[in-house]
């Protein structure tokens, strides 16, 4: 890897990757008929039909839009289908489209979700002649909708099968009817209050809502420790209006700080030149999530890196939180320079396992970028054979996969 534009998704992928195997479950394959095999994934002559239902023909602004699904085989085989806990059926192969009126179709802001890293729960086996029920909310597929008339129609396919089985559902017909502004804060204001109890199942709610009082209880949840409340918070922000959005989450890393849920949102709609002042001065914060926040933000925003920020980053090298030490590793690696090597070598030594492991990537990145032969990449490889020949374990493992890289075992 030569650049920095690659160091950084690399730092990103393995955040996500880390992530989603933290969270993964994958548990047996069941029959949804509850009897015989389940199904071989060749498919040949397998159907399905769906079947779309609402379970009302109008609705207010911002209420919930609950469908009812069937998909049934049709066909003369089993069809294998992907049950997971993704709560929208992306994952499992749904997918709706909504128009108006006049035949526009209406935008899908839950393309942009970062929540769809869902785990896969199982793989059922749908029998010739069964079907499959499931309810869906449609509000995860549609931008909030004004008063009037909208159609929605639904697609599936199964990865499962061999080829992929598609399925077409019927067109529905269903009303928004005008509400006051006084009712739609209203169904905000109620759906505060039971956000304690749930704030991971409220925060969808709130951004279907379409309201712009439904911002600051979102950027509140960004504050939570939890993290898969603070990514819900950030796919129903995307729901609401994108300026009154921004400005609310530049307010609140200038007055509270950075979080990590809030950054990569932040970096990729808004220009670094509002964000880097509030990000270097979280770099003092006494809370270490700010802190860590703060040095990723630094790094996803500077492209190619800043030379202005290199002793502020460096710096956070010697926090006494292991996770700052992590996210500074990674930064000061897209330097790839002696400099960034100077101040890396320590990190090889860490105590903490992680941040030994990732400045030792780091230290390869920079031999990997300098010049066959320049004393940069002689002093790379040098400490990367240290740290091979130190019995670390997974961290001299990759000082010798990065030494093979270089040609240097």
């Amino acid at each position: 890897m030569s650049n920095y534009t690659g160091m950084t998704n690399t730092v990103i992928v393995r955040r996500v990757v880390r992530w989603a195997f933290t969270t993964m479950l994958v548990v047996a394959a069941s029959q949804i008929d509850g009897a015989g095999q389940v199904a071989s994934n060749r498919c040949d002559g397998c159907r399905l039909q769906f079947d779309l239902a609402v379970d009302k023909n109008s609705y207010e602004v911002g209420e919930p839009v609950v469908l009812s699904i069937s998909l049934t085989n049709v066909g003369a085989s089993p069809v294998l289908l992907v049950h997971s806990s993704d709560v929208t059926g992306r994952s499992d192969g749904y997918q709706f489209d909504v128009f108006d009126e006049r035949g526009n179709q209406i935008a899908d802001p839950g393309r942009a979700a970062i929540s769809l890293l869902k785990s896969i729960d199982g793989i059922a086996s749908l029998a010739p002649g069964r079907s499959d029920e499931r309810r869906l909310t449609l509000n995860y597929y549609m931008a909030p909708l004004k008063p009037g008339q909208y159609s929605i129609r639904g697609s599936f396919v199964t990865s499962q099968a061999e080829p992929p089985v598609h399925a077409e559902s019927n067109q529905v017909i269903f009303r928004i009817e005008e509400t006051s502004a006084e009712r739609l804060q209203q169904r905000v204001s109620t759906l505060v209050r039971e956000m304690d109890a749930d704030p991971g199942g409220v925060a969808p709610l709130l951004g279907f809502t379409g309201d712009a009082t439904a911002i600051p209880p979102l950027v509140d949840l960004l504050y939570q420790k939890n993290d898969g409340v603070g990514v819900a918070a950030l796919d129903a922000l995307l729901y609401l209006d994108r300026g009154n959005v921004e400005e609310a989450l530049l307010n609140a890393l200038k007055d509270r700080g950075p979080r990590a849920n809030m950054i990569q949102f932040l970096v990729e709609r808004v220009p670094s030149t509002l964000t880097k002042p509030s990000l270097i001065q979280a770099l003092r914060s006494t809370n270490e999530d700010a802190r860590a926040a703060a040095v990723e933000g630094l790094l996803l925003s500077s492209d190619p890196p800043d030379p202005a920020l290199f002793t502020p980053l460096t710096a956070m090298l010697r926090d006494r939180s292991a996770a700052v030490r992590l996210k500074a590793t990674s930064a000061i690696g897209g330097y790839a320079n002696q400099q960034a090597l100077t101040a890396l070598r320590p990190l090889v030594l860490d105590a903490d396992a992680d941040v030994s492991e990732q400045a030792t990537i780091a230290v390869g990145w920079i031999g990997d970028a300098s010049p066959v032969g320049s004393d940069t990449r002689r002093d790379a490889i040098a400490v990367l054979r240290s740290v091979a020949q130190s019995g670390r374990g997974a961290i001299s493992e990759q000082a010798r996969t990065w030494l093979t890289n270089l040609g240097a075992q």
